[in-house]
């Protein structure tokens, strides 16, 4: 790490700021909409719930509140969005359209 990073905190990653729903309810509340309730999931309980996502069994709308919890959303990504052996990434894919285009 170099001299400036450590000073200024450049390079690290970024910190978790709830910002945003903090004034999504704020404005829910002054426009006389219900404020979404916000859920946190158990740790626990994430493999079962992701399996009841995956095969289908969640409405959703539970799904998106269930995904407002960061943790689990983080998870549910490295766990179930891997990668197929055999799939072509999106830069390769680019790199052969456009091989393709110019011929």
């Amino acid at each position: 790490m170099k001299d400036h990073e450590k000073t200024t905190g450049w390079g690290g990653p970024r910190k978790k700021s709830n910002k945003v729903k903090r004034i999504h309810d704020r404005w829910c509340k002054d426009n006389g909409y219900p404020v979404p309730k916000r859920m946190k999931i158990k740790k626990n309980a994430y493999a079962a719930l992701g399996e009841c996502i995956v095969t289908d069994q969640v409405p959703a709308h539970k799904v998106a509140m269930y995904f407002d919890d960061e943790d689990f959303l983080k998870w549910y990504r490295r766990k179930y969005f891997k990668k197929h052996p055999g799939e072509t990434s999106h830069k390769d894919w680019l790199k052969g359209f456009w091989k393709w285009k110019n011929e």
